[in-house]
């Protein structure tokens, strides 16, 4: 039926398929899909021994301390990890190896321009294109931020080799922004190069300079390659039928070949996403509630060929002028329809129930009763969970545990955790292979427990949980629940562990390092038992960070494991005395890196 969409999904391989229909279906395009690395490039680089990764790997700079670093590409995450590089790591060497484009209707080389945020706030304001501010143009845009990028890095330009200097306005291209690496360069930290790889040794990399031309060896032990990602509409375009022939869209989000399909946030140049995507679900309420419709397949091309012959980047995508902005989306605010008067069914109340499953829900408004916690809950509780001898707490408090944690003071690392272990779950597993975690301090499983509970059955029937804890009563709890395929009383400081090598894909750590005198040998069990490109997952409290950081920092210069993550500070018990201190913690993602010969 024309215009009647089905969309057919599984949570896994091994789940049930299920079908829904609509009138319409709303595409979220995201940002960022699978990391790419050119076959071109990936040939060249074969001979190359040290260290290679892609940006989407990088984290911080620690681990390349009197190294001899080259990042590759030219765009928004090679110049802030070469600024990263250059001010903080401590390198013998930074060089960005970036290849120009070529402009054939002047014959030169040349690249988009690398902006500060540093220019002031009525300088950096005319940045991302605004659909209220239609009288400011585009040409006046750019005069004002070449004026203050001047002002800001003078001789920045001349500091360029001549093949990378732009030759537009500032904000005629692609959003590239680092104060810091502009002031790198100037300082001489950064050596940058305009040429094209063709080539490697062990230790070396050959490039062609593109003007002059000429061959160049650059010594190095460690790549980091800038070369982006899968972009959204290949990834939507193989699960599609119809699916879309062109990254040109009517009103920026309508595919003429796709009816009632809408991409939202597939936007170019300088805009904000998140003003887009608003405006564009706006305009997916009107055209869903019938208060607009859309023209027929053969003006939409129409449209489409009329906006690119003169959009600046010759695509209807590309929103960085205000005018052309403001004639999309200008008055939308003022007539829209909210995208819930097309929903001709409200959820039930089972519906939302549902839906509220998943999502923890914590409400730290009203005071919480201290005084139902357990005696052994109330004496943990005002030590802040501190401890001379933990195993004997935490056996007095094992039958209590989860009622004190989790119904008064609101623990919330568990669920933090689980929710950095249901994204670092493997995901390209043969049916074959099962899924390996090893629960570091376990205690009663909770970590287990919520995982479970978010994770389809087949999946959970097709993965192995192995627990380690000092307390036996702790496990006892743990084991009734039978959620463990191996539970083991050991204290996480005696090392080796009890465990293989190499042997799991994720190994979670919650609520145990601060009863753990910091040392070196503890976190490297995590990267001996773990496998190579699995993951260390580590809830780890604010005042207990310093102590562990060495030894952290230590093993990532030993190229054991790399720090890719870590998440906002959070209350660890927001149900506590709102007089009380906060108990502030994060998790730290550390992906383990191959073994080093």
């Amino acid at each position: 039926q024309f215009g009647l969409w089905r969309t057919r999904y599984i949570y896994d391989e091994c789940s049930p398929e299920i079908e829904i229909e609509s009138r319409f279906v709303a595409l979220a395009t995201g940002s960022l899909g699978s990391p790419i690395i050119p076959k071109g490039l990936e040939s060249s680089l074969q001979l190359f021994q040290g260290s290679k990764i892609h940006s989407a790997d990088y984290y911080r700079p620690t681990s390349y301390k009197n190294r001899n670093v080259i990042v590759i590409g030219w765009g928004a995450s090679s110049v802030e990890i070469a600024a990263d590089l250059a001010n903080r790591g401590d390198c013998n060497s930074v060089t960005l190896v970036a290849p120009p484009k070529f402009d054939e209707n002047i014959a030169k080389f040349y690249e988009d321009w690398c902006l500060s945020r540093d220019l002031g706030r009525e300088i950096t304001k005319n940045f991302c294109a605004d659909p209220t501010r239609s009288e400011a143009s585009l040409e006046y845009r750019n005069d004002l931020l070449r004026d203050a990028m001047a002002t800001r890095h003078p001789g920045l330009l001349e500091a360029l080799p001549p093949p990378l200097r732009p030759k537009s306005g500032p904000i005629d291209g692609r959003i590239i922004v680092s104060e810091a690496f502009n002031d790198a360069l100037l300082a001489g930290k950064i050596r940058v190069i305009a040429a094209s790889i063709i080539g490697a040794e062990p230790n070396a990399l050959h490039v062609k300079e593109a003007s002059p031309s000429k061959d160049i060896k650059i010594p190095a032990t460690d790549l980091i390659i800038c070369t982006g990602y899968t972009p959204p509409l290949p990834r939507l375009s193989n699960l599609m039928q119809p699916k879309p022939t062109s990254t040109d869209f009517y009103d920026t989000m309508w595919a003429p070949e796709c009816p009632n399909a809408a991409f939202l946030g597939l936007g170019f140049g300088f805009i904000s996403i998140s003003l887009l995507c608003d405006l564009q679900a706006k305009r997916l309420a009107q055209v869903a509630t019938g208060s607009v419709s859309l023209p027929s397949v053969t003006e939409m091309n129409a449209w489409i060929s009329s906006v690119k012959a003169k959009n600046l980047m010759g695509t209807t995508q590309c929103l960085t002028d205000n005018k052309y902005f403001s004639q999309l989306f200008g008055g939308i605010n003022q007539q829209s329809s909210t995208i819930t008067a097309a929903i001709k069914t409200p959820l039930t109340t089972s519906s939302r129930q549902q839906l509220n499953t998943s999502v923890r829900q914590f409400s730290t408004q009203a005071t919480p009763d201290e005084s139902k916690l357990s005696s052994v809950g109330q004496e943990i509780n005002s030590s802040r969970f501190s401890s001379e001898d933990p195993s004997k707490a935490y056996a007095a408090w094992a039958e209590t545990y989860d009622d004190d944690s989790f119904e008064v003071l609101k623990f919330d690392s568990p669920y933090t955790t689980r929710d950095y272990v249901l994204a670092y779950w493997p995901t390209t597993q043969e049916k074959n292979i099962r899924t390996q975690i090893l629960d570091v301090g376990c205690g009663t499983g909770a970590v287990a427990r919520l995982v479970h509970d978010e994770l389809p059955h087949a999946t959970t029937q097709r993965s192995d949980w192995h627990g380690l804890d000092l307390t036996p009563e702790m496990l006892a709890v743990a084991k009734r629940r039978g959620q463990y395929n191996t539970l083991r009383q050991w204290s996480i400081t005696d090392t080796p562990w009890p465990v293989p090598e190499n042997a799991f894909d994720l190994a979670p750590c919650n609520g145990v390092l601060m009863y753990v005198k910091p040392q070196l040998s503890v976190f490297a069990e995590f990267c001996r038992a773990v496998k190579p490109g699995g993951h260390a997952i580590l809830m780890i409290r604010d005042d207990n960070i310093d102590a562990w950081q060495p030894h952290m920092d230590e093993l990532e210069r030993q190229r054991a494991w790399r720090l890719i993550e870590v998440s906002e500070p959070r209350d660890n018990f927001p149900g506590r005395d709102d007089n009380e201190p906060p108990i502030m913690y994060r998790i730290y993602v550390l992906r383990i890196l191959p073994r080093q010969n």
